[in-house]
C-alpha cells in the first residue's frame, strides 16, 4: 500500500494506492502540513504508518517539515524517479515535482508526443516528444494569481473571486474589466503556447491535455484540449521509482 501526496502552493491532495486502485483521502490547505499536530492527525486518521509514502512537493518549507516528521519513511520524486523519460536536455535541478509527475502520467496514460497544460496557482506546460524526451515548457501566472496581483499592486483595483464563465460582452465597469482581462488573456496565452509548442520538431501532432484545479475553464474555452482525470498528478507520483 502506498500513500501519495501532491503538495501544491495552495492545496495538497493525499491519496492511497491499494491493489492498483487510487483513492483520494483528503484535500487540505498546504499550509496545514507545516504543523506537526496536523501531520500526526493524518497518520492516525488515514493510517499512514501502514504503507510507504511518496510525495511531489513544490513548497520547500513543507518538504522539510515532512522530512523532519517522517524521516526516512517518506520519499520525494525527482527526475531520477522516472527513467522512462529522457530529461538529458533539461536542467532538472529546478524542475518542479508536479511537472515531473505530470509528464510521467501523460506518458503512461496517453503516450507521446504529448503536451500537458496544468492550470492551478500557476499555469505550467510540460512536453514530451515521440522519443520520450522532455522538451521543456512554460510557466505563467494562473487566473487566481493574476487577479490577486492586480489587487495587491494597484491601489484602486478591488479584490475579486474568479468567475467560472467566459465574459461575453465588452466590460462596462472595473470589476468586469478585470474579469475579462484575466479570462481572455489567459485563454489567449494558452492558445499561443500550444501553437508555439506544435512548431517544435517532433511536436506537430502532439495530444494536448489539460489538468489542474482550473482545468474545466480552459477545457470549455479552448478547442482541441483533452481533459485529464481528477487525480492526474497523483497518478504520476505513483509511477515514481524509488532509489
Amino acid at each position: 500500500m502506498v500513500f501519495v501526496f501532491n503538495i501544491g502552493n495552495t492545496h495538497t491532495q493525499l491519496a492511497r494506492q491499494k491493489d492498483g486502485e487510487l483513492k483520494l483521502l483528503a484535500c487540505m490547505p498546504s499550509v496545514e502540513l507545516l504543523q506537526a499536530e496536523n501531520l500526526d492527525g493524518l497518520v492516525k486518521g488515514q493510517g499512514l504508518a501502514q504503507g510507504e509514502l511518496l510525495a511531489a512537493s513544490v513548497v520547500p518549507k513543507i518538504s522539510k517539515a515532512l522530512k523532519d516528521f517522517f524521516g526516512a519513511g517518506i520519499s520525494f520524486v525527482s527526475a531520477k524517479s522516472y527513467p522512462q523519460i529522457d530529461f538529458s536536455g533539461y536542467d532538472t535541478r529546478t524542475l518542479g515535482a508536479d511537472r515531473l509527475a505530470n509528464a510521467a502520467a501523460a506518458l503512461e496514460l496517453y503516450g507521446a508526443p504529448v503536451l500537458v497544460v496544468d492550470c492551478g496557482t500557476c499555469i505550467t506546460c510540460e512536453s514530451l516528444d515521440a522519443r520520450k524526451r522532455f522538451r521543456g515548457g512554460v510557466i505563467m501566472p494562473g487566473r487566481a494569481m493574476q487577479m490577486r496581483s492586480m489587487n495587491l499592486l494597484a491601489a484602486q483595483l478591488p479584490e475579486l473571486s474568479l468567475e467560472a464563465q467566459m465574459p461575453q460582452n465588452l466590460p462596462l465597469n472595473t470589476a468586469q474589466a478585470m474579469q475579462a482581462g484575466v479570462a481572455w488573456g489567459s485563454i489567449g496565452a494558452v492558445r499561443q503556447i500550444i501553437s508555439e509548442v506544435k512548431k517544435q520538431p517532433g511536436m506537430q501532432n502532439c495530444r494536448c491535455l489539460v489538468a489542474g484545479g482550473d482545468r474545466h475553464f480552459f477545457y470549455e474555452n479552448i478547442e482541441g484540449l483533452e481533459i485529464t482525470p481528477e487525480l492526474f498528478t497523483l497518478i504520476g507520483v505513483t509511477l515514481a521509482k524509488k532509489g
